[in-house]
């Protein structure tokens, strides 16, 4: 892959000249953007979870070699993350390769962050009031790279969930998605409340886990997509409509699931990886209820 990119640069220095320093870093910088952001796209925007389970690893290593070449990029860097993030939730089985994908998306995304403003720097080892205060002044400018830190962040809690030290990092996790939907609650077709809906039901009730703000949440990212985003229907059966023992709610969210058309644009891998779930549930269920 290292062969690949360093041929193709080389290529551009060659065509604008070795003469324009500035402007060749610029146009390299823009065609490695440009080429992670369209194999993310092509990859969420997928329906054949065989292809993207196949080739993904190989579309990571060519992110790898790009990002090894523009380190300082913040856009690449984010690009990265979010693949990174996605296929260590829905697609490795493995407990130890999980972790270390999902611990990989996590650093990308804290140095994407990073390079994109540089009081971001300190999210990690901030106190939690001053965490708190990095995040409070963002604005929606920083929205991309909030939601992907947020994302691999509550990623890399879930593929950890065995350590109380991670555990401990979910509120870092929550308050980043929280300041996402402050600055715009109908981003990412509603992706945001996904999360704070599983935030929300992560623990029993009895363990102060809060079914009924884990279901409005769902609910409300259900609405702003307007029932395209499935994977609320999927994680509201099962985190929501279990944990209280609802068999009807159950089964009509699974059934909406499985008989719905995932083609939404860059919803669609995830949408049918819902649909994998919705599958699963229907399965189990007579066992569970």
């Amino acid at each position: 892959m290292k062969s690949i990119y360093r041929m193709v640069t080389r290529t551009l220095i060659t065509v604008v000249g070795l003469s324009l320093t500035v402007s060749c870093s610029a146009v390299i910088s823009g065609f490695t953007n440009s080429i992670a952001e369209d194999l993310s796209a092509a990859v969420l925007s997928s329906s054949d979870l065989g292809v993207v389970e196949g080739g993904l690893p190989a579309y990571l290593l060519l992110v790898d070699a790009l990002v090894e070449g523009n380190a300082d990029d913040a856009s690449l860097l984010n690009t990265a993350a979010i693949l990174n993030g996605s296929y260590a939730s829905g697609f490795v089985e493995d407990e130890s390769r999980r972790k270390h994908f999902a611990s990989k998306g996590k650093q990308l995304a804290l140095q994407a962050s990073c390079e994109h403003r540089t009081v971001l720097c300190d999210l990690l080892d901030a106190t939690f009031p001053k965490f708190v205060q990095i995040v409070g002044d963002a604005s929606e400018r920083d929205i991309d790279y909030l939601y992907t830190l947020a994302s691999n962040w509550a990623g890399w809690i879930q593929a950890h969930a065995d350590d109380y030290l991670a555990i401990a990092e979910l509120p870092r996790a929550k308050y980043l998605m929280e300041r996402v939907i402050q600055l715009d609650p109908t981003y990412a077709n509603g992706s945001p409340f996904i999360y704070m809906g599983v935030f929300a039901t992560f623990l029993p009730a009895a363990l102060g886990g809060e079914p009924e703000v884990g279901r409005a949440n769902f609910e409300r990212a259900i609405e702003i997509s307007n029932g395209e985003n499935l994977y609320a229907k999927s994680l509201m059966a099962e985190l929501y409509a279990r944990a209280i023992f609802d068999r009807e709610l159950h089964d009509r969210l699974v059934a909406e699931v499985l008989t719905a058309n995932p083609a939404a644009g860059e919803l669609t891998l995830q949408n049918v990886v819902a649909q994998r779930l919705a599958h699963q549930l229907k399965e189990s269920a007579n066992e569970f209820f």
